[in-house]
Parts: structure tokens; C-alpha cells; sequence
């Protein structure tokens, strides 16, 4: 499947899709932001999924899913506690198993596979023209000119969606959340915006102008990574790794969440240092010490889409507001699927003045 999602990443990068995929990013996060009252107390993270879905939506299928963001959030909430039980159980049962817990789990699958193969279905019956990724799957073929099949389409469609929507919503609710608890650095942060943006919307180009914004992005991903942990890869020879003997055919699970807190990579590794990410120290990170978004020929295809709708979305959304903590609590990484927080983060909406350039 490799070299097909590789010319399929080919396919997508020209500068005006780059831009048209911006344009989707600006367009819900304005949507949503309007609809925030000055004062107003939101759960952050459901917010940031309302834009997150819309963008993977109309990004990634050419659909506008507002009217499912609600739907999908319940589902994906259940199947990650789905997920999680199943990481955590000593000898987890075989999904054909008909218990209680696979009952439930096979329904949910079931309705998104529904939402998923409709939009799909959609698609191939009148979707000629669409630069959309999933008009991309569709027109994708294998070396000897055969399609991918349906249920490829739908895999890798839904693979896509679901990371492009819940990591990134995930990801950036730590990231307001840690910039609503170091004050400095989200004052930095505002005026760099400040600086460059001048009261006008900010665009691809404007984004080299704004490092820190991004630096802000990969520290909180350092502290906490989408992924708690990425699944087993499997040794194809013997290796001693630390101390420990990893024999050829056994399965080593890897933790992004441990490996970017080891000090000899990240020095005072608990403190939230936008500065690590500056060209000059960023640089000096060694291969594979970093690894929000995997590594090597395993690095998740989304990372560039992420990059970019993170760099902006932050850019865009602190122009016009600053989050404040509603209430000061405790906030514990929920390790499953994604590295959630284990309460809702209520944040407190404060609009800002800026003057109107468009």
C-alpha cells in the first residue's frame, strides 16, 4: 500500500492545493470562533473538535460534517474506551467472540463504517474534478493498473479522517492548556501573531514569519504526544536495546511519551520550553528522539497536513481570543488510542481587540 499513499502525497502538493487546504482550516475555525460569546466557558477540546472535523471532513472527503461532528465525537469516545480496555486486558477475547463488550463495539464500528462507505458511495457516483484526498484514493491504482478495492478505500479513508480529526483535536487542546498555565509564553506567543498578522488574517506565506507559533506546537506535542504509544514493530534480528535482549520475531512496543522525557535528549524534560524547538536547538535533537508523528518509513502521512493546520489554526484563533482557565485543577494524561486528558478542560473565552485589515 506504501508506494499508493506515496503518490498519492505527491499528487496533493502543489502550492494551490496547499493553499485551498489553508483556506478550509481559516474558513471553520472562523465558524466556530464566531459562534463564542466574550466570557463565555467552553470545553476546549469539544471545540477544537467541531473545527478539526469540519477541516478533515472538507479536507480530506469534500463533505461538509458538521452535521455528524456531534455522532462521530460519541463514537469515538466509545471506541477509544473500547481500545483502551482492550490494550489493558491480559488476554484479551477475539472480536467474533459474542460478549457484551464486542456486541457493543462491532455496533459502533458498524455506524461509522455507515457514515464512511455513504460518503464514499457519494463520491464515486459524482465526484469527478475533486482533488480531495478521497478523490485521490479513488483514482489511486496499483503498479499493474488495478483500483483499490472498496474496502481499501474505506480503510484508509477512515484511517485518515480519524487521525486528521482526534489527534489533532487532542493536540491542540494540551497546547492551550499549556499556554493558559505559562502566561509568559502565551503572551509571546500573542504578540508575535500581533506583530506579523497586524489585524489581518494570516495566510501560508505568513507562517515563516511566525516560529514561535510552531516551536509552541512541537513542545506541547513533545510533553504529550498524540499517540501514548505506537504499536508493536517487529524485531527482524537479535538486539541488545539498553540491557535488554530483543530476540529476532518478538514485538516491541515504543512510547513516545517516555522517549521525549529522557533527559539526556530533553534537558529539565518536564518544563514546557518552546525554545527547544528553535532551527538552531531543533537541529541538535537526534534522529528518532523526537517522534509525535512516528519515525522512518513508518512516519505517519498526515504530518505536513498536521504541521500546517496546527500552525495556522493556533495563528488564527489567537488573534482573535485568548483562552483562560476556567477553574485551576490537576489535568492527567488518559493514556488509550490518543493521549487524552482524563477531565474535560473548561476554558473561559476572552475576546481581543484587533483592528480589521480585511
Amino acid at each position: 500500500m506504501r508506494f499508493k499513499i506515496v503518490g498519492l502525497l505527491r499528487l496533493a502538493r502543489p502550492a494551490n492545493i496547499i493553499t485551498a487546504y489553508a483556506d478550509i482550516m481559516l474558513d471553520y475555525a472562523r465558524r466556530v470562533e464566531e459562534t463564542w460569546q466574550d466570557g463565555q466557558t467552553i470545553s476546549i477540546q469539544r471545540e477544537l473538535e467541531r473545527i478539526a472535523t469540519g477541516i478533515a471532513g472538507e479536507a480530506f472527503f469534500g463533505v461538509d460534517l458538521q452535521n455528524e461532528v456531534r455522532e462521530l465525537g460519541e463514537i469515538m469516545v466509545r471506541l477509544l474506551g473500547f481500545f483502551e480496555k482492550e490494550i489493558r486486558w491480559p488476554l484479551p477475547l477475539p472480536l467474533w467472540m459474542p460478549t457484551p463488550h464486542n456486541r457493543r463495539m462491532r455496533r459502533e464500528v458498524r455506524r461509522l463504517d455507515q457514515i464512511i462507505c455513504g460518503i464514499i458511495q457519494k463520491r464515486r457516483e459524482n465526484g469527478a474534478g475533486r482533488s480531495d484526498l478521497l478523490s485521490l484514493l479513488l483514482a489511486a491504482r496499483y503498479e499493474d493498473g488495478q483500483p483499490l478495492s472498496d474496502q481499501e478505500v474505506r480503510d484508509q479513508a477512515t484511517t485518515i479522517f480519524l487521525g486528521g480529526y482526534e489527534e489533532m483535536a487532542v493536540s491542540l487542546t494540551w497546547t492551550w492548556w499549556l499556554l493558559a498555565t505559562h502566561p509568559h509564553i502565551y503572551d509571546r506567543l500573542l504578540k508575535e501573531v500581533d506583530d506579523v498578522l497586524d489585524g489581518r488574517s494570516p495566510t501560508v506565506a505568513d507562517l515563516d514569519h511566525l516560529p514561535y507559533t510552531l516551536q509552541v506546537f512541537k513542545e506541547a506535542v513533545r510533553l504529550y504526544s498524540p499517540a501514548d504509544i505506537i504499536y508493536p514493530r517487529i524485531a527482524l534480528h537479535d538486539v541488545e536495546l539498553d540491557g535488554y535482549h530483543i530476540r529476532r520475531g518478538m514485538r516491541v512496543i515504543v512510547s513516545p511519551h517516555l522517549l521525549h522525557r529522557k533527559p539526556q535528549y530533553f534537558p529539565d524534560p518536564e518544563s514546557f520550553e518552546p525554545e527547544r524547538f528553535a532551527a538552531e536547538r531543533e537541529r541538535q535533537i537526534p534522529r528518532h528522539a523526537y517522534i509525535p508523528f512516528s519515525s522512518g518509513q513508518h512516519t505517519c502521512i498526515g504530518k505536513h497536513f498536521a504541521l500546517l493546520e496546527a500552525h495556522l489554526l493556533l495563528a488564527a484563533l489567537s488573534q482573535r481570543v485568548r483562552f483562560l482557565l476556567a477553574e485551576k485543577r490537576d489535568i492527567q494524561p488518559r493514556g488509550a488510542v490518543t493521549l487524552r486528558p482524563q477531565n474535560d478542560i473548561k476554558m473561559i473565552v476572552q475576546r481581543r481587540a484587533q483592528p480589521s485589515k480585511n
